[in-house]
């Protein structure tokens, strides 16, 4: 077997427990980055997948393990529900806002090194994804931490743009 497979099978048992210690220490123990964006897991570093999941604890212990909060993903084929096509590049605070994994969000907001305005490889925020979503609790705390509500994506629109366009669709 080898290293990434050994962190696999263990991240994902730490993941399901909620174990955020075990984690860092699996990570530690194998000698891997804990930035490491990892094929077996779409992609993805051990952060992406906490958010992912809404693993407060591992999400927290990866952070205090000094984790990037900004690392992108690979390209992976984007949720229909987020209204985007094709493959896509997320950081972790990307993930967090798509499946509503506030407790998660809010470990990534109080990180120091967060950039709460970080752009997928379409453009887009976090915010742009919360508009989309209409997740009121994600759009207040993005943007009481200097979430861009001009920030525009690779189509020009902004999280304005896109809130608006879901309430006339809902209302058509």
């Amino acid at each position: 077997r080898s290293t990434r497979d050994d962190l696999v099978t263990g991240a994902k048992k730490a993941m399901k427990l909620d174990d955020g210690a075990g984690l860092v220490s699996l990570v530690e123990s194998l000698g891997v980055d804990i930035d490491a964006v990892v094929p077996q897991l779409r992609g993805r570093t051990l952060l992406h997948l906490a958010c992912e999941g809404n693993k407060q604890l591992c999400c927290r212990a990866l952070l205090e393990a000094k984790a990037d909060p900004n690392v992108l993903s690979m390209p992976y084929r984007a949720e229909n529900a987020a209204g985007i096509s094709g493959p896509v590049r997320r950081c972790p605070l990307h993930v967090a806002v798509l499946y509503r994994n506030h407790s998660c969000m809010e470990e990534l907001l109080s990180s120091p090194q967060i950039s709460v305005n970080c752009t997928d490889s379409d453009g887009r925020t976090p915010l742009h994804l919360a508009a989309l979503h209409s997740d009121e609790q994600a759009i207040e705390a993005l943007l009481s931490r200097n979430g861009d509500a001009n920030a525009q994506d690779r189509w020009g629109k902004t999280a304005v743009h896109l809130a608006h366009e879901k309430m006339e669709m809902a209302t058509n």
